[in-house]
């Protein structure tokens, strides 16, 4: 029995949170209150639920404690990244250094990174670093980045541009990644000039040219009216002698007025659209392009164009 009561208060001391006195703000007191529900949930062994518990009351009010007992249930359950990140944070903490669970603390972080792979990330000061599309913080960072063992997408990305690489992570095992621009012997990358077509200038002679292949279609859909107009015009007067205002009369006289409106909006698309055409095709032409300077991109080496990834140290 007294081994069994020593048990749990050595567990109680593992997930220690002070309580706080009666004028506690009340979100600080939930907090606590979820901190004490997972402390209980991970002595049943529910360490899910426990750890689910740990990261609300961490985020309302984040102690010394809350790395440890992340930890703890992350360990429990093999994720192992999350553990040895949530580890070297409670070890790193000045806070921390007498708490009594401390020297068990460095030997489940020992057992935690050995499953792990870690990534050193070299890139430009203040640039953003991603991995696998996560931010892990501002360059230049100054602990590795804990990563599952297997491939992943490291980016940089700055001001002006990024830089992206993939390495192959192995358990205990570092490897760096250099996500600096390329330099050549410390001066600026080299450049060309290129000239190019700003995108207005196709995008205006595509509007017009579209415009004039409307206007050809017109006239040729009126071309198309104006000969059926014409062939019914033909068959009225066939049908007998125009001789005002007799029907037939003034049935060829609606379909002759029709043939000649016909024939006329026919020209006009015709000229509108050829006009129109040749518009686009000049614009195409003769639009002033612009000229840029582009980076000329390093030669490309058996690593795949300098993104050397190492292996252990």
């Amino acid at each position: 029995m007294m081994i069994r009561t020593q048990a749990a208060v050595a567990v109680l001391l593992f997930l220690t949170a002070g309580m706080a006195s009666a004028d506690t703000p009340d979100h600080i007191k939930e907090a606590e209150r979820r901190f004490e529900e997972g402390k209980r949930l991970y002595g049943e062994g529910k360490y899910t639920e426990a750890r689910t518990r740990f990261l609300e009351a961490c985020a309302a009010n984040p102690t010394e404690f809350c790395a440890k007992n992340l930890g703890m249930a992350e360990h429990k359950l093999g994720m192992w990244v999350d553990a040895a990140t949530h580890f070297r944070e409670y070890l790193d903490d000045p806070r921390t250094r007498s708490d009594p669970p401390r020297a068990d603390i460095e030997g489940r972080f020992k057992e935690a990174r050995a499953k792990c792979g870690e990534v050193v990330v070299t890139a430009p000061a203040s640039a953003k670093v991603v991995v696998d599309k996560k931010d892990v913080g501002i360059a230049p960072l100054t602990q590795t980045v804990f990563v599952e063992v297997g491939e992943h997408e490291v980016t940089a990305r700055w001001a002006d541009g990024e830089k992206t690489a993939r390495v192959a992570a192995h358990a205990g095992e570092t490897v760096r990644v250099d996500l600096a621009p390329p330099t050549t012997n410390g001066a600026p990358p080299p450049t060309k000039t290129e000239t190019y077509r700003p995108a207005a200038g196709w995008i205006v002679a595509g509007v017009v040219g579209g415009i004039g292949l409307v206007g050809v279609g017109l006239g040729i859909g009126f071309g198309v009216a104006s000969s059926n107009a014409i062939g019914d015009a033909k068959r009225s007067a066939s049908l007998g002698i125009c001789v005002s205002p007799s029907a037939a009369c003034n049935t060829f006289r609606d379909h002759a007025n029709s043939a000649s409106s016909s024939a006329t909006a026919s020209i006009v698309g015709y000229v509108t659209g050829g006009v129109l055409l040749g518009a686009a095709v000049v614009m195409a032409v003769v639009w002033p392009s612009k000229q840029r300077a582009v980076v000329v991109a390093p030669s490309a080496d058996a690593h795949g164009g300098g993104l050397v990834l190492t292996g252990r140290f």
